[in-house]
């Protein structure tokens, strides 16, 4: 979702990245576009069920449940999602989730 939401709303032959990292007791996964960003009153909702910005309202695009899932997924996982705006433009979605150690028993 979060792959298809950078393509579908950034203009066209802009980069969409995909980054893996991790610290020791995390996995983040990101998706940056270089889309024109998400205006500030929209952010709080972005992960509402059912929330959809003028733009997919307009385009008639989608039904606003896309980032709810993405956001209940990384939760059952016990991650979260997060969401920036770089000061050079565009929208970068980041997964956290966390590492689960394992340990064997001598």
């Amino acid at each position: 979702n979060l792959l298809d939401n950078a393509r579908r709303y950034s203009p066209p032959g802009t980069p969409v990245v995909m980054r893996l990292d991790s610290t020791l007791n995390e996995a983040v996964i990101e998706v940056e576009d270089e889309g024109p960003g998400i205006p500030d009153a929209q952010l709080p909702h972005l992960f509402d069920p059912f929330f959809r910005g003028p733009d997919a309202r307009r385009r008639g695009e989608g039904t606003g449940l896309g980032l709810a899932i993405v956001a209940r997924v990384a939760a059952a996982h016990g991650g979260r999602v997060e969401v920036t705006q770089p000061a050079r433009g565009g929208t970068c979605f980041s997964i956290h989730l966390p590492l689960m150690t394992s340990r064997i028993a001598a």
